[in-house]
């Protein structure tokens, strides 16, 4: 400023004072220039969003149209904000919010986690969002009004409109899915729970310097209370800290608390890991829960997937089985070695189930007779927040719940090239044309090839149909809040008016609902064992009847229409499964004894004949489980899989042999474990996941 004041006082001495006059009016005029430019940047018209100068887009929540936001009482909406300068000039913004409404118990400001600000700077030619939330408390619905201001970027403060605030950073309750992992928090049980242990309090608790056991006394549980465990999706998962009960399974199913003398002898262990879940659902509180329900989506006993979740590794007999002193496998991390035994609740593919060996502090495995302790995992709703405590175990948070909105949508910047939320149908046939080397196999001794994907471990077979193959291929997914695995994808008609079909997913249950017979008789009609027509099965009508609505009823167990009884209310499928499922058509095979010496595509053009049926739930295929094979190795006839290790060692084989006896035939009345069988609607997409036993896919339905 003072260089300029040199230079005129030149200029002035050089010219002569009868100059003075024109240049004291240049600079007046300069000044009031200069001042039009500043006062046009901070004047806004508030329908358009646009002065003198600049044109601005200011987008609410997607909508460019209105710039206000109603939330109903007692809800949250998470909303995103997006401002535009399609000038070239750097300029300062401020975004500002006010409401005719009593905002007491209204809370609103920009989340930590925005990638921009409410107030800063906006390059030129560009574009920011800015994400917002805003809990209302309150009883009345709440209708917030935003704003823009702008400014030159070295101008003065921006100008704040009368009666409006500007948004700061978000202060309000935070959701439980925000604190740190660990963090404790009271909770309570109501779902049938033992009073004493509903808070968390550890089963056989005494006080802070004996806090219960299970198994053996000299192995007492460190802490007690419930903690947060992990985090999915916005979504806070808690576990206990210690365990709330001890349970057995003996030989017939039943449950005790204390050691017992026979255990479960059935692969997989069925009855005792359902006993395991179904008692750590009495934990369930309605009002925190996930879908504010009470069922295997929202409460279980903890399991592999927690254990991946908490630990970021995987449970398998070549990572943390048995492995001492491991972190990574759980040692010395307080919310897997908590000083106690306790139960994982999964089988390790034989008659033992995983637990956590408080003596040697890894995971081992154990039949189910010995009375080991419960943690259940509790999935709370996205609508929990904290309203007091620190989140230690003597000052635990303190939790509190908020009503979802019907039309809640958290509006983000989504990136529209997502592989995760494609088609599960248009998923599996990129991951098959992923490779380029894509080879051609033959099918035993005859003409006809299957194309394979190695690397993927998908078959596109002789009949156009996606299949996955191989030991152990990448075809987890997530139904029914369990493990399922994909079998195929092909065209599927939903019934005898379906001209053309679709494409569909068939899924099979990863592990078994328990063990029935196919059919039954009296004595009188094929000595009691019952006929092989599935459209009259005893078993067809069981899954399709009672699991299908997730009932208890009488199943078929043995000749002479011999029944037992079959609860599927914890295990049959809720209302999601159901809602992504549809009918299909399955087709009957005839009954044809040569079929023994056939191959994998022999098979199947044998069971596609004129007799169907039209239902829901079904079981395997003969043909998917010879297509399940690497044919490049197995080149042999039904009647010679059993014998060769290449062809009974496939994932269909090994994980399902029982629902036909190691493949091969038996009198319908005979007693086998059953695996469902369903076909997934046309429009489910995959979210999340890598098809991994522990990082499982994750369905929804594309609206």
């Amino acid at each position: 400023m003072d260089k300029i004041l040199i230079k005129i006082k030149n200029i002035i001495t050089k010219n002569g004072k009868r100059n003075l006059i024109l240049f004291s009016i240049i600079i007046i005029v300069l000044v009031i220039m200069g001042l039009y430019n500043t006062f046009s940047l901070y004047t806004e018209v508030h329908e358009s969003i646009v002065d003198g100068i600049k044109t601005y887009e200011f987008i609410v929540n997607n909508n460019n149209s209105i710039n206000s936001i109603t939330i109903p009482e007692n809800s949250k909406k998470n909303i995103s904000i997006k401002i535009t300068n399609p000038d070239k000039t750097k300029l300062k913004y401020g975004i500002y919010y006010s409401s005719d409404d009593i905002l007491t118990d209204t809370y609103i400001g920009y989340n930590k986690d925005s990638k921009k600000s409410s107030k800063g700077l906006i390059e030129g030619l560009d574009n920011y969002v800015i994400d917002l939330t805003i809990l209302n408390l309150s009883d009345h619905s709440t209708t917030i009004n935003f704003g823009i201001t702008y400014g030159l970027e070295k101008g003065g403060e921006l100008k704040l409109p009368e009666d409006n605030k500007w948004i700061e950073e978000y202060k309000g309750p935070v959701l439980l899915s925000e604190v740190d992992t660990g963090s404790y928090v009271y909770y309570e049980g109501t779902n049938g729970c033992n009073k004493t242990t509903c808070n968390g309090t550890n089963t056989k608790y005494v006080d802070d310097n004996n806090k219960g056991y299970c198994f053996k006394e000299t192995n007492k549980y460190k802490k007690d209370g419930w903690r947060l465990a992990y985090t999915k999706n916005d979504t806070a998962y808690i576990i206990s800290a210690g365990a709330l009960e001890c349970l057995a399974t003996d030989e017939t199913g039943n449950t005790s608390t204390d050691e017992v003398t026979s255990y479960e002898k059935n692969i997989g262990l069925n009855n005792h890991i359902t006993n395991l879940n179904k008692k750590a659902q009495t934990y369930c509180n309605r009002k925190y829960a996930y879908n504010n329900s009470c069922n295997n989506r929202s409460s279980w006993a903890m399991d592999v997937i927690d254990f991946k979740k908490i630990t970021n590794k995987t449970l398998t007999s070549d990572s943390c089985f048995k492995q001492k002193d491991k972190k990574e496998c759980g040692y010395n991390n307080e919310l897997i070695d908590n000083g106690g035994y306790y139960w994982i609740a999964n089988s390790n593919n034989t008659n033992t189930a995983y637990y956590w060996d408080a003596t040697e502090r890894f995971i081992n495995s154990s039949n189910s007779n010995h009375a080991l302790g419960i943690r259940p995992v509790i999935r709370l709703n996205d609508t929990v927040y904290v309203v007091d405590g620190k989140g230690t175990e003597k000052e635990p948070y303190i939790l509190d719940t908020f009503k979802e909105d019907d039309n809640y949508e958290e509006v983000k910047v989504i990136e529209e090239n997502n592989t995760q939320t494609k088609l599960i149908s248009k998923y599996i046939e990129d991951l098959y044309n992923s490779s380029k080397e894509i080879e051609s196999i033959n099918i035993g001794d005859s003409k006809e090839q299957v194309k394979v994907n190695k690397t993927a471990n998908i078959m596109l077979d002789n009949n156009n149909i996606y299949r996955y193959y191989g030991a152990n291929p990448n075809n987890y997914v997530m139904f029914n809040d369990e493990l399922w695995r994909i079998v195929s994808l092909s065209n599927v008609k939903t019934n005898k008016d379906d001209a053309t079909g679709q494409m569909r997913t068939k899924i099979i249950k990863a592990s078994s609902i328990g063990k029935y017979s196919y059919d039954s008789s009296l004595i009188e009609e094929n000595n009691g064992n019952g006929t092989n027509n599935w459209d009259k099965a005893d078993i067809m009508k069981e899954l399709n009847e009672i699991y299908y609505n997730k009932k208890t009823g009488s199943c078929t167990n043995g000749e002479n229409n011999k029944q037992t009884e079959c609860d599927f209310s914890i295990t049959g499928f809720d209302s999601n499964a159901r809602y992504l499922i549809d009918d299909a058509i399955y087709y009957l095979a005839d009954n044809d004894t040569t079929i023994e010496d056939k191959y994998a595509n022999n098979y199947y053009n044998q069971e596609r004949t004129n007799k169907t049926w039209n239902g829901k739930v079904g079981i395997i295929y003969g043909s998917d489980y010879m297509y399940a094979v690497d044919l490049n190795l197995c080149k042999e006839t039904k009647s010679k899989y059993i014998d060769n290790n290449n062809c009974n060692t496939s994932w269909l084989y090994k994980a399902h042999d029982n629902v036909i006896g190691n493949f091969e035939t038996k009198e319908a009345s005979s007693i086998r474990e059953i695996y469902p069988t369903v076909y997934l609607k046309n429009n489910i997409i995959i979210t999340e996941g890598k098809g991994t036993e522990e990082d499982p896919y994750i369905l929804e339905i594309k609206n």
